[in-house]
């Protein structure tokens, strides 16, 4: 049995599971993460429906927390610079989280 390490089976799994016998979706998990990684993934969240969001998504919210947070009241065209966003894109990131910013609108 001539398989490389990255997808040998450990002591998480019976010895005589193949990895061609996973489904498609969890031989690409392994080629991506490793097995040992994807038996830990399928013990923690196994049976649950599981959503990962496109890496731009969670970039984006990543730099419009950053714009919140260096928001000081006036600054929006210094944040349209920094962020290369229009002024209107970052009025509309600071309006979108609820809560945040609306005192300094006023």
């Amino acid at each position: 049995m001539a398989q490389n390490k990255k997808h040998m089976i450990n002591d998480s799994l019976n010895p005589f599971t193949k990895i061609e016998n996973f489904n498609e979706l969890i031989q690409t998990v392994v080629d991506v993460i490793g097995i040992d990684s994807t038996v830990k993934l399928i013990k923690e969240f196994g049976g649950e429906a599981l959503y990962l969001p496109k890496l731009e998504s969670v970039m984006r919210n990543s730099r419009n927390r950053d714009i919140r947070k260096d928001f000081t009241g006036n600054n929006h065209r210094e944040l349209s610079k920094k962020y290369r966003l229009t002024v209107r894109q970052i009025r509309y990131i600071l309006r979108k989280k609820k809560g945040v910013g609306i005192t300094k609108f006023r």
